[in-house]
């Protein structure tokens, strides 16, 4: 269940009245949360939920419209990059963007959001990794899969997410980074 379908129902069972502006919040964080209702746990109910927002006041292309085509010039740069550095094994694909890059764009750490998507997307992959350069040599590790549950590699490594997103930190340099998490990868036997 998405984290905006619990705060609805909470919100509901407060007797919170919900006006236009909280609805097109929570329809927002739905979607977002669901992946555009594609996520595994997408199902009725989100959809029943989905529906009362709308009814509440909230736009759907409105609240798409900011999420989907509202990326900065320094966001679609920092992708190039990311994506000009995409490695393939067999169901696994990473990409990972640095320091240096981030500061060249001007991007800032919300720029990263979502990157580990696009590595997702594609067809025979299985699970995505992005690696974040952070100021300090190490990295920010996003875990991404479709259906594969990747939590275990992430706490693991000190962080924590769920089955099919999941994040931590790593020690660098780079090289290193995706050997301890490919290798975790494999010892978890999801590779």
């Amino acid at each position: 269940m998405a984290t905006a379908e619990l705060v609805y129902k909470l919100a509901r069972a407060a007797c919170v009245p919900i006006d236009r502006d909280i609805a097109t919040c929570l329809y927002t964080a739905l979607m977002t949360d669901t992946g555009s209702f594609m996520f595994e746990g997408t199902n009725e109910h989100t959809f029943t939920v989905a529906r009362e927002l709308v009814l509440a006041g909230a736009d759907p292309a409105q609240c798409a419209r900011p999420i989907y085509f509202g990326h900065s010039a320094a966001k679609m740069r920092l992708l190039g990059a990311a994506l000009s550095n995409l490695h393939r094994e067999g169901p696994l694909a990473w990409i990972w963007v640095t320091q240096e890059q981030m500061q060249r764009f001007g991007a800032r750490e919300e720029d990263c959001e979502g990157l580990v998507n696009y590595a997702l997307s594609i067809a025979d992959v299985q699970v995505a990794i992005f690696f974040r350069e952070l100021a300090d040599g190490r990295f920010r590790v996003s875990l991404r899969s479709k259906g594969v549950n990747v939590s275990g590699v992430a706490e693991y490594f000190g962080g924590g997410g769920h089955k099919c997103a999941s994040g931590c930190p790593i020690e660098g340099p780079l090289a290193a980074a995706v050997s301890r998490i490919v290798d975790r990868l494999r010892a978890e036997s999801i590779l």
